[in-house]
């Protein structure tokens, strides 16, 4: 008994010879409609939806320079902050009608300057979440495609920070507010960006509070290796898209 050859992809030729035009044609009203006329482009999309025909995504990147692919580069997967940066990464990617490639850095400046460049070419920007890399490097990754930071800020890149001076001020005041006189100050990783602005404004209180002569500061890092239950009992307590981007700084 013969078996059934499996049923083969449409490919761009089969959408062509069905719809009676060059596969040219069929190429520009699927990536450049405005160059084709309407009831041709409507014509061709008919045929497209009746075939089932995918449009290669390397083809197409070849003919418009553009993958439609977004990095996502995080320090660590398995640390439940960044659950909700890749989220709304992934919802806005969805949105725009974008991929979203995801990396974890494994906390290693070598290990993101190596994804960064391994990915270059393979997409059309990264988007870069609590980055380890020093800022020349960052301007560097800038110079070869668009690059966005979220939880890092740097001279002349897009970013996105929480505004971590005034909050770490309003911590303190609270605290003091309530009669505490002895603080701890619980950082991560000694690469930690913002986890070095909130010390910053833990030590600047020092001065900047008539009250905090009495005040007693440590700083302990966490190893943001281990597990959250083990860092809290060990240090006391745990202290939110260059194509299309402008170089802003949105603190919220």
């Amino acid at each position: 008994m013969a078996t059934e050859r499996p049923h083969r992809r449409p490919t761009i030729t089969d959408v062509a010879a069905r719809a009676g035009v060059a596969t040219s044609t069929v190429s520009r009203a699927l990536s450049r409609p405005e160059r084709v006329n309407v009831h041709t482009r409507e014509h061709v999309l008919a045929v497209v939806e009746e075939l089932g025909y995918v449009p290669n995504p390397a083809a197409r990147a070849l003919e418009s320079g553009r993958t439609r692919t977004i990095a996502l580069l995080v320090p660590d997967i398995t640390n439940p902050y960044f659950a909700g940066v890749i989220k709304g990464a992934e919802r806005a990617a969805a949105a725009a009608g974008l991929t979203l490639v995801l990396g974890d850095t494994q906390e290693s400046a070598a290990t993101e300057e190596q994804l960064v460049r391994r990915l270059g070419r393979s997409v059309d920007g990264f988007v870069l979440s609590a980055t380890r890399l020093p800022d020349d490097d960052l301007r560097r990754a800038a110079e070869a495609g668009p690059v966005v930071l979220v939880n890092r800020a740097a001279r002349g890149l897009p970013c996105v920070v929480a505004d971590y001076d005034s909050g770490t001020r309003q911590i303190v005041d609270h605290l003091a507010s309530l009669a505490h006189e002895s603080f701890v100050f619980a950082g991560g990783p000694a690469e930690s960006w913002s986890g070095h602005r909130r010390w910053l404004q833990w030590d600047l209180l020092r001065w900047m509070r008539p009250w905090c002569g009495r005040c007693v500061y440590q700083r302990q890092l966490v190893n943001s290796r281990k597990r959250s239950s083990q860092s809290v009992s060990e240090s006391v307590g745990d202290i939110h898209a260059k194509h299309h981007w402008g170089n802003r700084c949105y603190h919220g």
